[in-house]
C-alpha cells in the first residue's frame, strides 16, 4: 500500500506538480504554509521582501499594510507572525482569486494570525480608499508566456499567478499607476520582479512617484530582485 501511494506521488511529480503540492506544505520565513492547486508556492526570494518590510515597520507601530495578490497569504501572514507582539497596525491581504484567498484563510487560521490579517477579494488597489496604505507590498505575476512555456515545473501552478502579459509587467504597471493615490504621505512600497525587470520598473516608479527614494535589492544569489521605494 505504501509503495502504491509512493508511485502515485512520483507520477504526479513527473507530470509537473510541485513537491509542495504533493506534501501540502512549504516552509516560508520558518513557518509551515499550506499550499495546493489554486495558489502559487511561496519562493525563498520573497522572504527578502518580507525582511525588508519588517525593518520598515519596526518603528511604525500603527501602519496599514496592503499585500496585493496575496495568494497563499505568505507575505501577509509571515509579516503578522514576525512583527512584535505590541505592533498595533493593520495588515490587509487582497487577491482577485477566491481559490487563493481560501488558502490564505487556511494559513491565517493555522498560524493564529486572524486578529492581525484581514482578507479582501479585490483587483490590485482598485478597492481601497485614497491614502489607505502606509506600506504596499506585491509579488504580482511577472513572467512572460514564453518563460512559463519553457519551464515545465510551473505547469501545475495557477496561470493567473504567473502570467504578467507580453513583457511580464501588465499588472505591475497598473499597480504603480495607482500608487500615488493608494499610498499615504510618507508611505512605501516593495515589489518582487524578474531580475531583468528591476531597472525598467525602478525607472517607472520614479516617473509615477516623483521625489520618492527608489532602490533595488538583490536576492541571495546577487541578482536584482526587488524594487522598493519611499515617498
Amino acid at each position: 500500500a505504501a509503495a502504491r501511494r509512493f508511485a502515485a506521488l512520483i507520477a504526479r511529480r513527473a507530470s509537473g506538480e510541485p513537491v509542495a503540492y504533493l506534501i501540502g506544505e512549504r516552509e516560508f520565513m520558518a513557518l509551515p504554509f499550506r499550499v495546493g492547486p489554486g495558489a502559487l508556492v511561496p519562493r525563498p526570494e520573497t522572504e527578502l521582501l518580507v525582511e525588508w518590510a519588517l525593518g520598515w515597520l519596526a518603528h511604525r507601530p500603527r501602519a496599514v499594510v496592503l499585500d496585493i495578490g496575496t495568494g497563499s497569504g505568505a507575505i501577509a501572514v509571515a509579516l503578522a507572525a514576525h512583527l512584535a507582539p505590541d505592533w498595533a497596525g493593520r495588515i490587509i491581504a487582497a487577491d482577485r482569486s477566491g481559490e487563493a484567498l481560501a488558502w490564505a484563510a487556511r494559513n491565517r487560521a493555522a498560524l493564529a494570525q486572524s486578529q492581525r490579517v484581514r482578507l479582501v477579494r479585490g483587483d490590485l488597489t482598485d478597492w481601497c480608499a485614497a491614502g489607505a496604505a502606509d506600506l504596499l507590498l506585491a509579488n504580482l505575476p511577472y513572467l512572460t508566456p514564453g518563460q512559463i512555456a519553457e519551464n515545465p515545473d510551473l505547469a501545475a501552478e495557477p496561470r493567473t499567478a504567473l502570467d504578467g502579459g507580453p513583457d511580464g509587467l501588465d499588472l505591475v504597471r497598473r499597480l504603480l499607476a495607482d500608487a500615488p493615490r493608494a499610498l499615504a504621505a510618507g508611505g512605501a512600497f516593495g515589489l518582487e520582479l524578474d531580475p531583468s525587470q528591476t531597472e525598467p520598473v525602478a525607472a517607472l516608479a520614479r516617473q509615477t512617484l516623483p521625489g520618492a527614494r527608489i532602490r533595488i535589492i538583490a536576492d541571495l544569489s546577487g541578482r536584482p530582485r526587488h524594487v522598493v521605494g519611499e515617498r
